[in-house]
């Protein structure tokens, strides 16, 4: 099995992020927070489960989910899958940051990227 990244994410846009270092997913692999595209399978909701509950236990979680829903478009982040933050940005009026987009590269392929050249190895 190849090498386990952690999770210690840091965007590459002007955001406050210090509540990031207080998280409980810190040093987490990253995987489990973004179980890729297979939403229907055994081992991607047992990831969800999974990452779901380290964000239960979070003293920052409020913080994670109010950065996630403007800036992050894809994984758990505060206790929400993309797909609930999807919702929770519509009934917030919340719009996701044009600049996410633009900036920071699409993190799902980033981690396959990385799951392929670990493979390879």
């Amino acid at each position: 099995m190849g090498e386990l990244h952690e999770f210690n994410a840091r965007p590459v846009f002007d955001v406050d992020t210090k509540f990031m270092d207080k998280g409980a997913c810190r040093g987490e692999p990253i995987e489990m927070f973004y179980p890729g595209s297979h939403r229907t399978s055994i081992a991607h909701r047992t990831a969800i489960r999974t990452a779901k509950g380290i964000c239960s236990v979070c003293t920052v979680a409020k913080e994670c989910l109010d950065y996630s829903a403007e800036y992050e478009p894809y994984g758990v982040w505060g206790g929400m899958t993309d797909d609930e933050r999807n919702a929770y940005r519509i009934n917030n009026n919340i719009l996701l940051k044009n600049q996410t987009r633009g900036l920071m590269p699409d993190a799902r392929a980033r981690w396959r990227r990385a799951a392929k050249a670990r493979k390879e190895l």
